[in-house]
């Protein structure tokens, strides 16, 4: 993982695409992006895993991360892009990852300290608002691959009958 740094102007511009961004005012958060960094991690590197522990939310500014239940990318359970944030759940709720994330290509991401998020959704509400958005769509898209295996399921297994 290499550290970089990135001009507020510029990492603006790349937010842009952002959801957890939509319709933010950024000017209001310069101090707190001045307290983010930049990393660039290299295919196949690790970013999250459910061993360690995390406190930041991460921002894809370039290339892509895969979401997968162990560390070898057989079979990923989603992709991120431009735009997409790891991490949230860890750095709201102090618990270690729920998944490996892990780097498709060279990608560079945005790393919010929990601390700086914090105040950000403080000073800009949308951008909680944006938060929540995202984690209820990840919950929606989770239940739809649920459905689809449960249903997979169910046609080799015999289900229990509910009892009335």
């Amino acid at each position: 993982m290499q550290d970089e740094s990135l001009q507020p102007e510029q990492l603006s511009r790349s937010l842009l695409s952002s959801r957890l961004f939509k319709n933010v005012n950024f000017a209001i958060l310069d101090a707190e992006l001045r307290k983010s960094r930049t990393v660039t991690i290299d295919i196949g590197e690790v970013l999250l895993d459910p061993k360690q522990f995390n406190t930041d939310i991460f921002v894809v500014l370039s290339g892509e991360v895969l979401i997968c239940l162990e560390p070898r990318v057989i079979y990923p359970l989603a992709r991120f892009g431009v735009g997409d944030c790891v991490g949230e759940l860890s750095a709201i709720d102090a618990n270690p990852p729920s998944a490996y994330v892990v780097a498709a290509m060279a990608t560079k991401l945005l790393v919010i300290p929990k601390l700086a998020l914090w105040r950000m959704l403080e000073l800009a509400p949308v951008m909680a608002l944006n938060l929540l958005h995202v984690m209820s769509t990840r919950i929606r898209e989770n239940n739809v691959v649920l459905l689809a295996v449960w249903h997979a399921s169910a046609s080799t297994v015999t289900r229990p009958r509910l009892m009335h």
